[in-house]
């Protein structure tokens, strides 16, 4: 830390500085499979989280019902969305602005019953606006068609150059190659992949990748997967505005 502080004028505290360019910092991964019984899920940073920096968490699922997922305390809800027959995919996008002490561990509930399958992705990103940091987001409902590509459809026309964009694209299905760079869209950099099925035929595959966009234009990212069939999708992006 810069050991430079700012006093925020809406909460009469003070923060730190914000960093320099806008970067990503670490990511954790955590999967879990159950009859319908997994209700809460838990990921683990390697390092706590620097004070101001933001972080996002994506959750995806796969259950009987479509069951939400509780906000966890201190974080806001992006955006969710469930979608499909029979046993629901479902998406959330969390974020966080670091406290001065924040906990490596991140817990998602779900708002009633457990899920079948769940990932739980978090991302930790420096330079961003800390009064604000998402910009644009959108989810992409592709579960009433199938295919080996995924699409998080577009953010909109960013409102600054210099975005970090997010995204997460999940299939039902867990018979997949992991994925790779090149397997994105261009310019967008693998971060992580997930696959899982449980002993009642639940499966979820989820992958995730970003990108830091240079100009205010709409961004669109999409994953091709190899090794399985085509399947239902459901996936998301959101984007963080630098600091200024």
């Amino acid at each position: 830390m810069s050991g430079i502080y700012l006093t925020d004028p809406h909460h009469h505290q003070t923060v730190p500085a914000p960093a320099g360019a806008l970067a990503f910092v670490q990511s954790i991964t955590n999967s879990k499979t159950s009859g319908g019984g997994v209700t809460t899920i838990t990921a683990t940073l390697g390092n706590n989280p620097v004070w101001g920096n933001a972080l996002v968490a994506f959750l995806s699922t796969v259950d009987n019902t479509g069951i939400a997922p509780a906000t966890p305390d201190g974080w806001t809800l992006v955006n969710s969305d469930t979608a499909g027959s029979g046993e629901p995919m479902g998406i959330a996008i969390f974020v966080k602005v670091a406290a001065q002490v924040e906990p490596k561990a991140i817990t998602v509930a779900a708002a009633g019953g457990g899920w079948e399958v769940v990932s739980l992705h978090i991302e930790e990103w420096e330079g961003t606006d800390q009064s604000s940091p998402v910009d644009k987001n959108n989810l992409n409902d592709e579960t009433g068609g199938t295919s080996l590509t995924a699409s998080t459809g577009s953010t909109g026309t960013l409102s600054q150059a210099d975005e970090a964009c997010i995204a997460q694209c999940a299939f039902r299905d867990n018979d997949f190659d992991d994925a790779n760079d090149s397997q994105w869209t261009a310019a967008f950099t693998h971060v992580d992949f997930a696959s899982m099925t449980n002993w009642f035929g639940a499966d979820l595959t989820t992958a995730w990748a970003w990108d830091v966009v240079s100009a205010t234009t709409a961004v669109t990212a999409t994953l091709t997967v190899t090794g399985g069939n085509a399947e239902e999708r459901l996936s998301g992006i959101v984007t963080l505005k630098k600091s200024s």
